[in-house]
């Protein structure tokens, strides 16, 4: 990224914190007092400013395709990531417990109002028991 003197600087600092002498027009990296190029410096952000805005054009673009294709779609696009990782499974967004192929994830379905009525009870109950209801 930025020009680096060999033998001057330590190759781990990025220089990410930077302070401004306004008068001077110079820049000094808080962590290792290097000076970098302002004007590099600047070019450097500008690039790393698009890479970021194109990487969030690009979610943008994915959520109104998804919204597109239909929320519910939403969900399950997400869960078939979660299954296709090596490493991961997903979770039930209640208990946090792993979900595997095996556990019969989508095998079984429960009415949306009685779901929502049983939801409604248990916060209830909740609230209740905790003195907030009374």
């Amino acid at each position: 990224m930025l020009s680096i003197v060999k033998g001057k600087l330590p190759p781990e600092c990025t220089h990410q914190h930077v302070e401004l002498d306004e008068a001077a027009g110079t820049l000094r990296c808080f962590a290792c007092g290097f000076r970098p190029n302002p004007m590099k410096y600047l070019a450097d952000l500008i690039v790393k400013n698009e890479r970021h805005q194109r990487g969030l054009d690009q979610k943008e673009r994915d959520i109104k395709d998804a919204h597109k294709s239909g929320l519910h779609l939403i969900a399950a696009k997400k869960a078939e990531r979660a299954w296709r990782s090596k490493s991961m499974v997903p979770t039930c967004p209640h208990c946090h417990a792993g979900i595997f192929p095996e556990d019969g994830f989508g095998g079984s379905a429960i009415n949306r109002d009685m779901e929502t009525r049983r939801r409604k009870i248990a916060r209830d109950a909740l609230r209740f028991a905790s003195g907030v209801g009374e």
